[in-house]
């Protein structure tokens, strides 16, 4: 499930009370969120840093509490360009119930689009049909 608007909209918001109110009925929910921010994944001099800047295309840290993959793009590929069904597939699909995805706009899937008077204007926009408004 989709949800997509304009920054500042409310979008992690919306998905963080979603995701909360989810967990809580039992459903195992996993989030894909597309930035257009580059982010690290570790401090420079940390070890999974260190062997990805030594060019490993994927670097997963394991913790006693979690796990964390960290994978570059080609230099060629922007984010926008990514392949969200290849990058989905990343997620254990099985453990999870529903794959929340914020982003990727271009990419039909069923969304709920998030709209703002204050920031937008009045509601009365096109709605597509890859969309629930």
């Amino acid at each position: 499930l989709g949800v997509r608007g304009a920054s500042g909209s409310g979008k992690t918001t919306l998905l963080r009370a979603l995701t909360t109110w989810l967990v809580a009925r039992g459903r195992r929910i996993g989030a894909l969120k597309h930035s257009h921010h580059d982010v690290e994944d570790a401090p420079a001099g940390k070890d999974s840093r260190v062997l990805r800047e030594a060019g490993a295309r994927e670097v997963m840290l394991v913790t006693p509490r979690r796990w964390l993959l960290c994978g570059a793009l080609p230099d060629a590929t922007r984010a926008e360009e990514a392949d969200l069904v290849a990058l989905a597939r990343r997620f254990v699909l099985r453990e999870l119930d529903l794959l929340l995805v914020e982003g990727y706009r271009s990419v039909a899937l069923p969304r709920i689009e998030i709209h703002r008077v204050e920031q937008d204007g009045p509601f009365g926009g096109e709605v597509h049909s890859d969309t629930i408004a």
